[in-house]
């Protein structure tokens, strides 16, 4: 468990501020930024090219003030979001990818069944 103090952010907002070991501080964005870069180095190692841009799948109950934190660290990471897409809605963006449309109706329900809940959409 990390010790941590709330303090106000550059953009108004409040955050997470943590003290590392060395004495430096660092605020909950800097260390999703590290995350987000350490999976960017991880993504261009696999694509074999670079990669900027990036689609971010976020709990779909998440509040403005979360999504704008998320932003800020990919912003710090210097990678582009082109969207924050909820899990549910994910889930349906993948089922779409390969199917064949026609004009019949259809009605499907996607379960995440997670750890300590289960969702339905």
């Amino acid at each position: 468990r990390l010790p941590y103090k709330v303090v106000p952010d550059p953009n108004g907002r409040e955050t997470a501020a943590f003290e590392m070991a060395d004495g430096s501080v660092l605020i909950a964005e800097e260390i999703l930024a590290q995350i987000l870069k350490y999976a960017d180095r991880i993504a261009e190692a696999q694509a074999n090219s670079v990669c900027k841009d990036a689609v971010l799948i976020i709990p779909g109950y998440w509040g403005i003030n979360q999504r704008l934190a998320l932003l800020d660290a990919a912003r710090l990471a210097d990678i582009t979001v082109l969207a924050l897409v909820s899990d549910h809605a994910s889930a349906a963006l993948q089922y779409g990818i390969d199917k064949e449309f026609t004009n019949a109706t259809q009605n499907v329900i996607f379960y995440d069944m997670g750890a300590d809940s289960v969702k339905a959409s």
